[in-house]
């Protein structure tokens, strides 16, 4: 049996593992908004269509109530929508407040490894394997990690283009707000072409001709008028596959952790 005294080393790793689940958190509060975020854009869309559609028949009377509902509810849902971009917003801007986190969880438990080896804590083939095992693990995990911010920082900015899309009056929009529109856009495709790069290397299929064209688009879009509602569609077709993208490297990091867990478990077992 061996127990090592509590170090600095304890310290750091205490406090790495509460920085990787104050993130982890803010990864599920952010995905939780989203999925609202998804129903009400799509019942604010219906609700859009459903008024157009009655629109044609404005000019009769049994017409004009209803119309006044709708409008009530098209006012509540956008104003929910908006409160809830600004809520995926400022939590995109704080979990990437956290990048590294993992990076520095597997070096501070490398520094805790290495004080209790440097302890006297006794060196066995199997503690060798085990810390082998560990970094193919931890850099797995780098890798998923850095995935998952790109991801992440892609589709914040797409989100901060869709907003500004969805605020700008199309009769009367200033030149500044199209540039910022599509100054986003283009930040966003540089992040998820260098997304689309790790993927493959992940093994996760992709496709590049896809990307491409969807961004091309969505800056054609945003610079014609009247298209506003097209650069939205588009917006939200790439939010959707970066979305989808993430919960997949989401899965793999999951599966990731659970195997460093047990890795950890069965070397402090050995340790003690």
């Amino acid at each position: 049996m061996y127990r090592a005294a509590h170090s600095s080393a304890d310290e750091r790793l205490l406090k790495a593992r509460a920085v990787v689940r104050e993130r982890d958190e803010l990864i599920a509060e952010r995905d939780r908004a989203a999925v609202e975020h998804v129903r009400i854009a799509g019942e604010l869309a219906q609700l859009e269509r459903d008024i157009a559609e009655r629109a044609r028949g404005f000019l009769r009377l049994a017409y004009r109530p209803r119309q006044a509902e709708d409008i009530a509810r098209h006012r509540t849902l956008t104003e929910e929508l908006h409160r809830l971009d600004a809520q995926l917003v400022a939590l995109g801007g704080q979990i990437a407040a956290f990048r590294g986190a993992v990076k520095e969880l597997a070096a501070a438990r490398d520094a805790k490894h290495a004080q209790l080896l440097e302890a006297g804590a006794p060196i066995s083939a199997d503690l060798a394997a085990i810390a082998a095992q560990l970094a193919r693990e931890d850099s797995a995990a780098n890798e998923l990690d850095d995935g998952i911010e790109a991801a992440g920082r892609a589709e914040l900015l797409l989100r901060r283009a869709a907003a500004i899309l969805r605020a700008v009056d199309t009769r009367t929009r200033p030149p500044d707000e199209d540039q910022s529109a599509r100054t986003l856009t283009r930040e966003a495709r540089a992040e998820a072409t260098q997304l689309w790069d790790r993927l493959r290397r992940l093994g996760i299929a992709v496709d590049d001709r896809w990307l491409g064209e969807t961004f091309a688009s969505l800056l054609a879009y945003i610079q014609v008028d009247g298209r506003l509602i097209e650069a939205r569609a588009t917006v939200a077709q790439l939010v959707a596959e970066l979305t989808r993208h993430a919960a997949t490297l989401h899965a793999r990091a999951a599966q990731v952790a659970q195997r460093v867990a047990e890795l950890v478990a069965e070397r402090d077992h050995l340790l003690e």
